[in-house]
Parts: C-alpha cells; sequence; structure tokens
C-alpha cells in the first residue's frame, strides 16, 4: 500500500490513512505527460504545395520531403501500391515552374480588361437611368392601386356597392399591388446586380492573377503557396508535367473563355502597329470576347 500525504495545517504534513485511487506510479507518469505538453514543439517542416498535387495516373497525393537540408523534393505517395508514377521525385523549385503555367489558363490582357471595364460602366449608366425611371413607374403604379382601394372602400362603406362586388374588386386589386411589389423587388435585384461595386469587384477578379502572378515569381514560398491556393482547388501530376488543373471559383470561369488566342493576336497586332490602330484592333476584334467574359462573372 503506498503512503499518501494527506493534508497540511500549521505547516505540519499529517499522514493520509485512507486507500490511494491512483499508485504514485501513474501519478508520476501523468505529470510528465502534463509537463511535456508545456515545452516548445519542435516545429514541423514546411511544404508550400503538400496537399495541392495529386497523381495523374492513381489519383493519391503527392507528399515532400526535405534531403541533405536544402533541397525539397515531391513524388507520389503510391497509397493504392500500384502506380509507378512514386519513382518520379522532382525538386520544389521545378514544381513552382510547372505552377506558372497556372496564371496563362486564367490571365487576360490589361488593355482588354479595360477595354470591358470602360464599355460596361458605360453600359451601366444607361441601364441605371433605365431601372431609375422602371422604378418610378411602378411606385406610381402602386400609389394608382392604394388610391383605387380606399375609394372602393369609401363606396363600400356608404352602401354604394354589395358586399360581394367590393370583396371581388378589392381581390383584383390585391393581387395587382403584390405583383407590383414583386416587380419592384427583381428591379432592386437587378440594381444591386448592375452596381458599380459589383463591376469594380468583378474587375478585380480579372486583374488578381496578373498582380499575383508577379508575386508568384518572386519565390517567396508562402506568398506562392497563398496565392496558388487560391486559385486552385489541386493541379494533377503526370511525367512530372501539369496534366490537369482544377480552379476554383470564379476563376474556374475564366479558364473557360477558350477564345484567348484573339487577345494574343490582338496584341500582336497592336505591337506591329505603333501609329495607334491597336484601339481600332482590340475594339473590332477583342471587344465582344472581353464583354462575354466580364458577363461570365455578372452572377457570382
Amino acid at each position: 500500500m503506498a503512503v499518501v500525504v494527506g493534508r497540511e495545517k500549521d505547516g505540519k504534513r499529517y499522514l493520509g490513512n485512507h486507500q490511494p485511487l491512483i499508485s504514485k506510479k501513474l501519478f508520476d507518469q501523468v505529470a510528465e505527460v502534463m509537463d511535456n505538453r508545456n515545452r516548445p514543439k519542435k516545429k514541423k517542416l514546411y511544404f508550400p504545395y503538400r496537399g495541392l498535387l495529386t497523381c495523374n495516373n492513381c489519383g493519391c497525393l503527392l507528399t515532400a520531403s526535405r534531403h541533405k537540408i536544402r533541397h525539397v523534393y515531391y513524388y507520389c505517395t503510391n497509397g493504392k501500391h500500384t502506380c509507378e508514377e512514386h519513382k518520379n521525385y522532382f525538386k520544389e523549385n521545378y514544381v513552382s515552374q510547372e505552377l506558372v503555367k497556372v496564371f496563362d489558363e486564367v490571365v487576360f490582357d490589361e488593355k482588354i480588361i479595360e477595354l470591358a471595364y470602360q464599355a460596361k460602366k458605360e453600359k451601366l449608366g444607361r441601364d441605371d437611368e433605365y431601372l431609375a425611371k422602371a422604378q418610378e413607374n411602378l411606385n406610381n403604379s402602386l400609389k394608382t392601386i392604394t388610391t383605387r382601394k380606399n375609394a372602393l372602400l369609401d363606396l363600400f362603406l356608404d352602401g354604394n356597392i354589395a358586399k360581394e362586388i367590393y370583396d371581388e374588386k378589392n381581390k383584383m386589386l390585391n393581387n395587382e399591388e403584390v405583383n407590383l411589389k414583386k416587380e419592384l423587388n427583381d428591379l432592386e435585384s437587378k440594381k444591386r446586380l448592375n452596381g458599380e461595386e459589383t463591376l469594380e469587384r468583378i474587375k478585380n477578379i480579372f486583374l488578381f492573377p496578373i498582380i499575383e502572378k508577379k508575386c508568384f515569381l518572386k519565390g517567396e514560398n508562402e506568398k506562392q503557396e497563398k496565392v496558388i491556393k487560391t486559385l486552385l482547388w489541386n493541379a494533377q501530376i503526370k511525367n512530372k508535367k501539369i496534366a490537369n488543373l482544377h480552379f476554383k471559383e470564379p476563376y474556374n470561369l475564366l479558364a473557360k473563355v477558350e477564345d484567348k488566342s484573339d487577345f494574343l493576336s490582338v496584341r500582336k497586332e497592336g505591337d506591329s502597329n505603333p501609329r495607334g490602330c491597336y484601339t481600332y484592333a482590340l475594339s473590332k476584334r477583342a471587344h465582344s470576347t472581353a464583354m462575354r467574359s466580364f458577363h461570365y462573372l455578372k452572377a457570382f
């Protein structure tokens, strides 16, 4: 039986005479565990692309390990034990070079973005005038409904119309009032969707990959991780090359735009014509595509 210290009184300790609930050995083990929790933990190795890359062959995640202190290698975990890709090791800087290709899928020419933005902004002004006029008309119609309902009620209270006629007419006016209010709500939704704040947000979505590509190329691991994980769910790797990219919203919409080659051809045409024909070529051949690209994100 273990000797247990009981309570202490006036600086004097008294032995306990009860059966201990736990042994002294178990108590010491628990105390050691609690003591270890307060010690600083050893920092884990940091791999910016772990969890992002998957094997196109077997679908398993790629993991990473550090060799000779300086070099980080990525490779397939071969979780299903059927994949030959796990024999392919490639350095982290090589992965970064491959991931630069991500930006090619979502980067648009800044001049085209600005062109589409200005065109949409101009259209927004015209739309605002139309929506404001439509809203005014609907509010006037609602006032007319209220006036007619009051007049109908006066006729009924004065005994000039029967209750059946009053109920029928009042029901018709109520239904018309409900429809007008619904149209007003729909109009408010359109105004919010067409707002300049929404347009600015869409423009910033287009500009984000352009700005962040420069940040990515600086080669700072934490920033590279943040940028690439903002754009992508994952990237599938095959034979040390990117096979497929799965973009997050809304960048998946930008990646779906197929005619980015028009942008490039327009750029070349503008570069070869220093006398100002760039603007004409841009508006002639890329305007519709740029407008469609902005439209893709309108409801996002």
